[in-house]
């Protein structure tokens, strides 16, 4: 696993982080569509071949996480969502919500949610090939609700690596 080989994507701090309850003037918050949104973002240089990522943050103020890859010509400090690749984008699912992706699992029940996980292996199965991440510079963005505030939030990537 990636976290053992070094490879895992912290964001926000080494494991949790709190989210603000958000107002005006609040660094990373945004009102968006009524609710408030705070966003934290990071970089870090890739290692190994990841063949799965699956972000893990905690109901219920998870909304996104996304990991996006640059150019090995762009500095660490330059790489954003903008100029970078997006590798992963993960949604929590909310159990109960009448999601199709959970009807009749373990996961479809109120307060639970999945995070399905972004794959890479054969194209036989219908998955794009394992990605090579050493030397390339990495961008990530975690989004949470932050209407309330949040303590013990995380913000961390868990990939599975060769």
């Amino acid at each position: 696993m990636g976290e053992i080989a070094g490879s895992a994507l912290l964001i926000g701090s080494p494991w949790e982080y709190d989210v603000p309850k958000c107002s005006n003037g609040i660094p990373g918050c945004s009102l968006v569509n009524g609710t408030w949104i705070h966003t934290v973002i990071g970089n870090t240089m890739g290692q190994h071949t990841f063949t799965a990522l699956n972000f893990h943050c905690h109901a219920p103020t998870c909304l996104s996480m996304a990991v996006y890859a640059c150019n090995k010509n762009v500095s660490l400090n330059d790489c954003t969502d903008k100029n970078g690749r997006l590798l992963c984008i993960q949604h929590p699912i909310y159990g109960g919500s009448g999601n199709s992706i959970l009807n009749n699992t373990k996961f479809d029940e109120k307060g639970y949610i999945a995070i399905p996980d972004c794959l890479w292996g054969d194209e036989k199965f219908g998955l794009e090939q394992p990605i090579n991440l050493t030397g390339i510079p990495l961008h990530m963005v975690k989004t949470s609700n932050a209407t309330y505030g949040h303590y013990g939030e995380m913000a961390g990537g868990q990939p599975w690596v060769y």
